[in-house]
């Protein structure tokens, strides 16, 4: 319940950040709208319509994410990143979708790419604080998955030299097994 009121949370935030941007664009308004609908779909198709690359980026994304297609969403911020590498809002999103989706190379690399867009962003103190405490739960993730992924590496290793062995082990108990039967051949 609390994953789900912090996407909420998330969006709105979101949809309020870029309310400033889509007021300029009928089109982003029409989309605005049917997304507040929960018409997905059709806010979607509608995004093509937006003539500002990045402003359709972000609504895409906005879209994508809230049907929970988070691959798609994705690639939405990274598109709309091509044309706004220092675009910190689509470094979050992109950033976001990739830690959820456990693509702990990607998140790496999204937010070292975050890290320096900050640096190089004339922000004031307060917008500078609000954007490293959006930064800081995703690093944490990040490391958190970098760590799993390691444990998992560590057990498949462990795992197949246990395999390896108890294949040797069975190979030479039946050497063993056929020597034997032999020997008693023989002697008898």
């Amino acid at each position: 319940m609390n994953a789900w009121l912090r996407r909420t949370e998330r969006l709105a935030a979101c949809l309020l950040l870029s309310s400033a941007l889509f007021a300029q664009d009928p089109a982003a308004d029409e989309v605005a709208s049917l997304f507040g609908r929960g018409r997905w779909r059709e806010a979607f198709e509608e995004t093509a319509h937006i003539e500002s690359e990045l402003l359709r980026s972000q609504w895409r994304f906005h879209v994508l994410y809230a049907a929970g297609n988070l691959p798609d969403a994705l690639a939405a911020a990274r598109e709309g990143l091509n044309s706004s590498p220092q675009n910190l809002e689509l470094l979050h999103n992109a950033a976001l979708c990739a830690v959820t989706l456990g693509l702990v190379n990607a998140s790496e690399q999204l937010l070292e790419r975050w890290r320096a867009a900050l640096q190089a962003q004339p922000l004031d103190s307060a917008a500078r604080a609000e954007w490293e405490g959006k930064l800081a739960p995703l690093a944490k993730a990040t490391a958190a998955l970098r760590a799993t992924e390691a444990d998992a590496e560590s057990a498949s290793i462990r795992a197949r030299n246990v395999t390896r062995a108890g294949f040797a082990i069975c190979v030479a108990l039946l050497v063993a097994l056929a020597l034997g039967q032999r020997r008693r051949h023989v002697v008898s």
